[in-house]
């Protein structure tokens, strides 16, 4: 038996099931006498004395013929096999019906097979025969019908005993069967050029010796997956080096191109993950081997794709930092030593990827614990602590990274990527493939072809990212930002080493210094060429001809610690041109550190910085534009940092604010932890995932993530508290669909227990404001039921905002036909505000206009806060004697400042210090309303009638008296003020 069968019966490679031509009823494949031919579709039947196979059976659809005839595929559609007069012009029609079980995606039609090939319309005409395949699978991983070693192994062994009307191997697998699926004949079967993967010679063929060849010679890569029985990530210590003439496919298994069973065997099968290895990827970064479990596919892929060349990836370069006194020093004689460029190999996707979580870029920290000190002597000097130029081996003290881009549920390479040639979804597959979760940016429709996908936005990528003003698409962006990466490090080459640099456009810096043919400081890295013009390619060619040979500017730049490892962050990002799908948030954050670490060795050495880019995101994507104010991430928001000193503190070490602080990582830890809080940070490399993913909020239902995560069982207001400080929880169920995820972080983190545990007496000014917290709006829709602002006893409370229909968990339709109800997503609409969660008041306008116009609402609220302030205000200066023993005797009253720490403030006759106000009891329980009117901002949308009963209540207590009523209730007169 020919060797491939054993192959193909265990693993199921994935091939085209192809035939060498249809034969008539007596094998001659002339047609039946009497002018006729009969077109068959191979729907696992019995063919020509070829024994029934179901697992060649059709799935996922169905063919149709004109003239009609054929109609052939799924149940349904049994008719597959009809005879048609000769030279009758008979058209086939695939259709994809379905989801791939194997992958829940639409089924897609991938080509025909036999005697119509490709993908395009099938046509068939004259007076033979006919046999046709037809291929439909929800990924272009290979065909359904074909990788199920059962239905293979049959095909092939009635192939191999003669069987008349079996599949003809060796249309798809080469005229010896030596092709495994990807011999030159596989154009027979496959529309796309041989290539990817498959290429002979060019990627793999010309790198056949020691580490290189583990992903250049398809014998090493199963060698060192372990595929071939050796000890799996071990490379044998030699490998054949064997020459091809890129033309004729060898005979026997040379190892230098990659075959089907490079991949699909019984050690590695990615198909199901039914192999036996392990799936985990050791990504070689610094400061340890992060290993990882991936999917069976991605496993397979990040062995090559992880941008390790060996000795010439992150590990590398901190080992040339090690020890450095001076980041703006030489590192030595250029080109020797740990003075000589370090750079990662080619398209090093699974690197960006996976991103914190790999560590294959490198990622900054402060190198002295005293900002601005930039050599260890002034480090020392200052009494700060010199941490070195080295990536830090401690994940807390690093800048805060994105980890792995989940991209919405997608989570193999394969998900985009064919596996075999590396291609991308085509035009006709993007509305299925990404049109679920992406938008085109000009007609807000999902996207139809690869072109609007490159275009579009991703959500909370909004806004200007690489700092020239102008909002583009994230593949703009991330380009804009690395060419001003590009010209901070020429800058800073130029005036800091002294020695310009260029880049040569492909993984390389040389020294810009004219030698060799080039041109001082042009930016252009001249290449080797002939002082004859482009005839003469090589260096005996142009001598011969009384030429002059240059072989071009190679000589090394001078490096500083600054410059490697910006060189080193640019060319990493360069080689993965997919970057911006990959792990876009990644890559800005890596590049946009490595201009601000640039530009303090600029600054500090008396140069003007280069212009940065923007780090920071919008909404829950990441952080806050203003870099005053906190957001949903462990790292505070930086916009334009001039240097990596100036970007705000990571913060956030305690567990209770890591929850809804530290994106992903937080969030999901405290989930599996509630009601109890987290206790600490845990702000490790694997949960160290800045910002929120899509994932965070939504779960994967085989098409897209727009369906809420259902995990969340009960929502508490406020959290932490364990019941000890009054703390009220609602089942999920009884709350609307939304409500739970948002509400867990919208809840506030204090009460009334809270501000009654003071232990304050009126008169007695001790305590300053007890802090609510933040955008607690789910706390304050939930009114007295949460208790969650400051109630005042013996009064009564709304507990139902006027958009929650009585008797409901709060889903829509609310009162009155409202659209949405009580759910939070009904008004921040994720769609219209591109997950920014402002409220898009067009929307609102069809049904609130005339006396329901909302912005009314708005200035009343304004009002009431300037009111309250004034009563607490008012109160301080009746009571300034006792005010100013515990607040200073130059103090004149109470002033309210939302973004300085204290929030309710002492004022002086010089305006509103910086300083928290010393409050009593009755300025305590105001201060803390007036503090949730500001951390709540749409308070009046939110509870409208529970926030003027609240300041109603407020104002009375200082002794003051309420410019405006509350009409709450027509039936229960005690929500009424007064």
């Amino acid at each position: 038996m020919r060797r491939i069968s054993l192959a193909l019966a265990l693993t199921g490679a994935v091939t085209a099931a192809c035939s060498g031509g249809a034969k008539s009823s007596d094998g001659s494949g002339k047609g039946v006498p009497g002018g006729s031919f009969t077109v068959v579709v191979q729907n696992g039947q019995a063919i020509n004395g070829a024994p029934a196979n179901p697992g060649l059976a059709i799935q996922g659809g169905y063919v149709t013929s004109t003239p009609a005839g054929i109609d052939c595929g799924i149940a349904g559609h049994a008719l597959c096999s009809a005879t048609f007069p000769a030279d009758t012009a008979v058209s086939l029609t695939a259709t994809p019906v379905g989801t791939d079980p194997a992958n829940s995606q639409a089924y897609l039609f991938l080509g025909w097979a036999g005697d119509c090939q490709g993908e395009g319309a099938c046509s068939l005409t004259g007076a033979s025969d006919k046999y046709i395949v037809v291929m439909f699978a929800g990924q272009r991983t290979g065909h359904g019908n074909f990788t199920d070693p059962a239905a293979h192994g049959p095909a092939y062994l009635n192939y191999s005993l003669g069987v008349a009307g079996a599949l003809d191997c060796t249309s798809c697998h080469g005229a010896n069967l030596q092709g495994q699926g990807i011999a030159i004949s596989c154009a027979t079967c496959h529309s796309w050029p041989l290539g990817g993967h498959f290429v002979l010679g060019g990627a793999f063929g010309s790198h056949n010796s020691g580490d290189c060849a583990r992903c250049h010679n398809g014998s090493a890569f199963r060698d060192f997956t372990g595929a071939d029985g050796t000890a799996s990530q071990v490379l044998s210590a030699t490998m054949p080096k064997p020459t091809l003439d890129n033309t004729t496919f060898p005979t026997t298994d040379p190892g230098v191109t990659m075959l089907c069973s490079s991949c699909h065997n019984p050690v590695t099968e990615p198909i199901a993950g039914a192999g036996t290895w392990t799936k985990q990827h050791v990504f070689t970064s610094f400061p340890v081997n992060n290993t990882l479990t991936l999917d069976a596919s991605t496993a397979l892929c990040a062995q090559c794709h992880d941008g390790a060349r060996p000795g010439y990836e992150v590990a590398k370069l901190n080992a040339q930092l090690t020890g450095v006194t001076d980041l703006d020093a030489s590192l030595g004689t250029a080109g020797a030593g740990n003075n000589k460029l370090v750079r990662a190999h080619y398209l090093p996707a699974a690197s960006t990827l996976y991103g914190e979580e790999a560590g294959s870029y490198f990622e900054y920290s402060i190198a002295c614990s005293v900002a601005g000190k930039y050599t260890q002597a002034d480090c020392t000097a200052a009494a700060g602590t010199w941490k070195g130029a080295q990536m830090s081996d401690t994940a807390a003290e690093r800048n805060n990274y994105t980890g792995r881009n989940e991209h919405g549920g997608l989570n193999s390479c394969v998900s985009c990527h064919n596996p075999h040639t590396g291609e991308l979804p085509k035009d006709s597959e993007i509305l299925a493939r990404c049109g679920g979760c992406h938008n085109d940016e000009l007609t807000g429709l999902p996207v139809r072809t690869f072109a609007e996908l490159e275009e579009s936005r991703q959500f909370g990528f909004e806004g200007d990212i690489d700092g020239d003003g102008v909002p583009g698409s994230v593949k703009v962006e991330i380009n804009g930002l690395r060419a001003k990466l590009l010209a901070t490090i020429t800058s800073y080459a130029k005036n800091v080493t002294g020695t310009q640099v260029c880049f040569d456009g492909e993984n390389r810096f040389y020294a810009d210094d004219g030698a060799n043919g080039g041109i001082a400081g042009d930016g252009i890295c001249a290449t080797a060429s002939c002082s004859l013009g482009d005839g003469y390619h090589d260096s005996a060619t142009c001598t011969a001809a009384g030429g002059t040979w240059y072989a071009g500017e190679t000589n090394s730049p001078n490096f500083t610690a600054r410059l490697l490892r910006a060189s080193y962050n640019f060319l990493i990002a360069t080689n993965d041109e997919g970057a911006w799908a990959h792990n876009p948030r990644y890559a800005i954050e890596v590049m946009y550190d490595a201009i601000a670490d640039l530009n303090a060795g600029l600054v500090a050495k008396g140069f003007t910085a280069s212009p940065n880019g923007n780090r920071a995101f919008n909404g829950h994507f990441g952080a806050a534009e203003d870099a005053s104010k906190y957001a949903a991430i462990i790292y505070h928001g930086a916009s334009n940092a001039t240097t990596l000193e100036s970007l705000p503190p990571m913060g956030f070490t305690s567990g209770a604010c890591y929850q809804c602080h530290g994106g992903k990582g937080g969030f999901q830890a405290y989930i599996s932890t509630m009601p109890a809080a987290l206790t600490s940070a845990v702000i490790t490399d694997a949960n160290k995932i800045a910002a929120f993913q899509c994932s965070v909020c939504h779960t994967y239902n085989g098409t897209d993530m727009k369906g809420i995560r259902t995990d969340v069982a009960k929502v508490y207001f406020p959290p932490q508290k364990n019941g000890a400080g009054g703390e009220v929880s609602f089942d999920a169920a009884n709350l609307p669909k939304s409500f739970a995820v948002c509400g867990t972080c919208h809840s506030a983190r204090e009460n009334k227990a809270s501000v009654d545990a003071k232990g304050l007496v009126s008169g007695t000014f001790s305590a300053t404001l007890v802090n609510p917290h933040y955008l607690g709006a789910a706390a304050t829709v939930m009114g007295t039921r949460a208790k969650s602002w400051y109630e005042y006893d013996g009064k009564s409370y709304t507990a139902f905002p006027a958009f929650w229909k009585s008797g409901t968990n709060g889903n829509a339709p609310g009162p009155h036909g409202s659209p949405h109800g009580a759910e939070c997503t009904g008004c921040h609409q994720p769609k219209a505000t591109k997950h920014e969660f402002g409220v898009d008041f067009t929307y609102c306008a069809g049904c609130h206009a005339g006396n329901y116009a909302l912005a009314p609402k708005e200035e009343e609220y304004a009002s009431m806060k300037a009111e309250l302030l004034a009563a607490l205000d008012a109160y301080a200066q009746a009571n300034l004697t006792a005010f100013q023993a515990a607040n200073g005797a130059d103090a004149t009253g109470i002033c309210y400042d939302g973004s300085v720490y204290g929030y309710v403030l002492v004022k002086k006759a010089t305006g509103c210090s910086a300083t928290g106000a010393k409050l009593d009891l009755n300025a305590m329980k105001a201060g803390y309303n007036l503090h949730w009117m500001n951390k709540d901002p749409g308070g009046w949308a939110h509870n409208e009638y529970y926030v003027m009963q609240l300041v109603y209540d407020s104002i009375k207590d200082l002794g003051g008296t309420p410019s405006f009523t509350v009409t709450a209730s027509s039936t229960d007169a005690t929500l009424n003020r007064p």
